[in-house]
């Protein structure tokens, strides 16, 4: 009896916690699941997460071939969707290579708080044109500290201008040392105009986010293609490095062994000019009548 009862209450507390689950299932939904593109998309970093620090953004992609230039056009498109002000194509490239193989690439500029989101978006487009990703990287910088290390010693390095200038306005004309001084106040003035730039450079970091795609076709990583074609190219490729190597060894090693050559001539003529004169003595004794 009583292990019935054991029994029943047992049952009782199963049922409880799962009635339990399914609610909080319920009221929260269901749990993410760990898809192949969550997996692939990056790590999850928000910038709020870390004021004052500029991101660079790398996808390194790998897709059929034929399928890059309609990747790279979407990739493309989606940036100017968002605008001048969100989204700037700052550089492209598209390569054919032998073979129908090709390598491409594209850089942008985002606004940091779009960047995480637009490389996802890049990754899904990809994958749905059977490519996937390959290598990602995601470095940060702390702009901000850089802006301020830079604003501290730009504000040192006006102090040393101020000094100067009062040490140049206290000689009187054609003292010695005023040349010195000039010269020490450009040099300043240089350093001031290089921090001004470095500050520049950093705050554009912190307001434009650097982000590249990479494009790499399938045949160039695989065997994937065709066997027979791809073993004439890696024996192509053989030979002409074979070749490359001899004309190479030839336009290090022909001066030298022309000047070898020309050395070792001009020494057994030498031998052989003395051995006559030691036989037939000199050519001027020989030559009179």
């Amino acid at each position: 009896m009583k292990t019935r009862y054991r029994k029943l209450l047992l049952a009782a507390t199963v049922l409880t916690m799962v009635a339990g689950c399914s609610k909080q299932e319920e009221a929260t939904g269901p749990a993410p699941s760990d898809s192949k593109a969550e997996d692939l998309s990056g790590p999850r970093i928000d910038p709020a997460a870390a004021p004052g620090v500029a991101f660079r953004y790398g996808y390194t992609f790998l897709l059929p071939d034929a399928a890059i230039a309609t990747v790279q056009e979407a990739h493309a498109a989606a940036c100017e969707k968002l605008g001048p002000g969100q989204c700037r194509i700052t550089g492209m490239r598209y390569q054919l290579l032998d073979n129908d193989r090709v390598s491409a690439s594209l850089e942008f500029k985002l606004a940091p708080a779009l960047a995480r989101g637009f490389g996802k978006e890049g990754i899904a487009a990809v994958q749905r044109a059977s490519g996937r990703l390959v290598d990602s990287e995601i470095t940060g910088e702390d702009a901000a500290a850089k802006i301020s290390a830079s604003q501290q010693r730009s504000q040192s390095i006006q102090r040393q201008i101020a000094e100067s200038e009062r040490k140049l306005a206290a000689l009187k004309p054609n003292e010695r040392g005023q040349e010195a001084l000039r010269s020490q106040i450009a040099d300043l003035r240089e350093r001031i105009t290089q921090e001004k730039s470095a500050q520049i450079e950093s705050a554009d970091l912190l307001a434009n986010t650097p982000m590249r795609f990479d494009y790499r076709g399938e045949d160039g990583f695989s065997f994937g293609g065709n066997p027979i074609r791809d073993a004439a190219h890696a024996g192509w490729i053989s030979v002409t490095t074979m070749i490359s190597m001899v004309l190479l060894g030839l336009a290090y090693g022909l001066p030298w062994a022309v000047l070898g050559t020309g050395a070792l001539l001009l020494w057994r003529w030498q031998r052989f000019a003395d051995l006559r004169r030691r036989l037939f003595g000199p050519a001027s004794d020989r030559d009179r009548p």
